[in-house]
């Protein structure tokens, strides 16, 4: 139904939680000709994560070049995904893992939080989008940006890419504690670029 549709929308546009931005990375500046690297990990049947997040930056950035890496992904290709990354402008991972209430256990392979180490160990431009766990922070706490999405519906993938891009603001704020990082309500909040402000 189109008005639950948008309602969904609406919420979501609304959920996004910025809780890291070193260096003010987000919004993102929008350049057309950078090149933008997205990894999304998920579970092997989870066909749709990372589709609508990576349709709607790639609307941005028509030089998107995206990856998949699952659980049973062999350590080589993060090793290929490094070398990727550092001739990018900027690397967005997306991690589609389920929250545990209240437990804030960790469900991701050794590979993928040395990957994003080593993004930040690089210095490369990054952002990691929880698209469920909001607790993976303490997997990689140098992290440069992280982004609380909550779920991966497709409501969720395109507010956190608008979000990203500055055409939805960030204005969620985390209900839940992730020790030793942040209390209930945290959540750093910026309005929606305006069209006078685009970079």
């Amino acid at each position: 139904i189109p008005s639950h549709t948008e309602l969904a929308q609406e919420i979501a546009n609304r959920s996004i939680a910025l809780m890291k931005n070193e260096g003010d990375l987000l919004p993102l500046a929008g350049t057309r000709s950078a090149s933008v690297l997205s990894v999304t990990y998920r579970r092997r049947n989870d066909l749709l994560a990372g589709r609508y997040f990576d349709g709607t930056v790639r609307s941005t950035y028509p030089r998107l070049r995206t990856a998949t890496v699952e659980r049973d992904t062999d350590p080589e290709v993060y090793e290929s995904l490094l070398q990727r990354a550092r001739r990018a402008n900027l690397v967005v991972v997306s991690i589609h893992v389920a929250g545990i209430s209240y437990q804030g256990k960790m469900t991701l392979p050794e590979e993928l939080s040395g990957f994003i180490q080593d993004l930040a160990a690089a210095r490369v431009p990054h952002v990691v989008v929880s698209f469920g766990n909001p607790y993976l922070l303490r997997e990689f706490p140098d992290v440069r940006a992280y982004v609380l999405a909550w779920s991966s519906a497709r409501v969720s993938q395109r507010a956190a890419a608008r979000a990203l891009l500055g055409t939805v603001p960030f204005e969620g704020r985390t209900p839940t504690r992730i020790p030793p990082f942040f209390e209930i309500g945290d959540g750093i909040q910026i309005p929606m670029r305006s069209r006078a402000g685009d970079r």
